[in-house]
């Protein structure tokens, strides 16, 4: 079996994620890594038994024994970092976001397309087993007509100079780090919405800190979406249809199941005067019982379906780049450049509001 090799730009916390990750996959494997620190590309290729340490990103572009390249960097330098890959002729992997902005994503996608070079952003929520199910269900129509997607991506970070997600001039903010898994779902499933707004809770830098966020698709389905760097949220995702919902459990990020609820149409009755049947059903005592029994039910409610990943989820994205390039393929049908472009189409009209 062929090995698919790696080279690596970054050596950060999603760098080290990723380079882990392949191990549960045995034709893949890192050869080589590159960061703007010579003494953080050294620790992190001996951590992970790597010999080629390359003293630039362009050192990288030019092995020959580099099959494609995962991009680990800051999003303020994805452009830079994805042109050089397809200038020449390596398979790119970009980290999310796609871009700092729709012009970027688009310069990016336009280049691999006039060079012939496969591209994709690394979105690896998208790749994840559960969503895949929810995808097949959705599409499926066993949710029916979709009507509502509802969903959270919120952790609190401490708020610090070095951190770079309140860093604007870098890539930071709620909708760039959080955001874009969300909408990345909604077009994943909908396709791109012709409605979109926000409020956002921007701080001195500009960098958007909280963001509240609606989408409309030709007025049938709408999503509803809470983004934060600041407050902790649920992290999780439905969709609610005319025939069932289902819910994916938190991380929204990493989900390993989800729950399929049944749609029941209530039937309202004319208002009659109260019955005893009435007086009994509204009594204090029943809805003490009511309050106590809820939670049970709502517990054991829905079915739940496992869908549990291998290893840590991000190896999932790197065998999908392995089977297009070695099939050829210049995109993924999962992942496809016009979905990265549109993500960031939207934020860039969520930021400009």
């Amino acid at each position: 079996m062929d090995r698919f090799r790696w080279g690596i730009f970054g050596t950060g916390f999603v760098a080290s994620k990723f380079a882990l990750g392949l191990k549960v996959l045995g034709n893949h494997e890192v050869v080589a890594v590159a960061s703007r620190s010579q003494e953080k590309a050294k620790a992190f290729a001996a951590g992970l038994k790597v010999d080629a340490v390359c003293g630039s990103y362009a050192e990288i572009v030019g092995l020959t024994n580099v099959d494609a390249i995962y991009i680990a960097t800051p999003p303020n330098v994805h452009k830079l970092h994805a042109l050089m890959c397809i200038a020449a002729s390596k398979a790119v992997l970009l980290e999310k976001p796609f871009a700092m902005n729709a012009a970027e994503a688009q310069a990016i996608r336009a280049a691999a397309q006039a060079n012939g070079v496969f591209c994709m952003e690394a979105m690896w929520t998208r790749f994840n087993p559960a969503v895949q199910q929810l995808k097949n269900r959705v599409d499926a129509g066993e949710l029916g007509e979709i009507h509502l997607l509802n969903g959270s991506f919120g952790i609190q970070e401490v708020h610090s100079e070095s951190n770079h997600l309140f860093n604007k001039s870098m890539g930071g903010g709620a909708l760039l780090d959080r955001g874009v898994y969300l909408l990345s779902l909604a077009i994943y499933l909908l396709g791109k919405p012709d409605y979109v707004s926000g409020v956002l809770r921007c701080v001195e830098g500009g960098v958007d800190e909280q963001a509240a966020i609606t989408l409309g698709w030709q007025g049938k389905t709408t999503a509803q979406f809470s983004v934060s760097l600041i407050a902790d949220l649920p992290n999780n995702l439905s969709v609610s249809g005319s025939k069932a919902r289902i819910e994916l459990d938190a991380p929204i990020y990493r989900p390993s199941r989800l729950r399929v609820f049944a749609s029941r149409a209530s039937v309202r009755t004319p208002v009659q005067a109260p019955s005893n049947k009435d007086h009994i059903r509204e009594s204090g005592a029943l809805h003490q019982i009511h309050q106590h029994l809820l939670p049970l039910l709502m517990a054991k409610a829905g079915k739940k379906v496992n869908a549990l990943y291998a290893g840590n989820a991000y190896h999932y994205q790197a065998e999908e780049v392995r089977q297009c390039v070695q099939s050829g393929k210049l995109e993924s049908a999962i992942m496809p450049l016009a979905d990265s472009v549109a993500v960031m189409e939207v934020v860039d009209r969520l930021l400009a509001q």
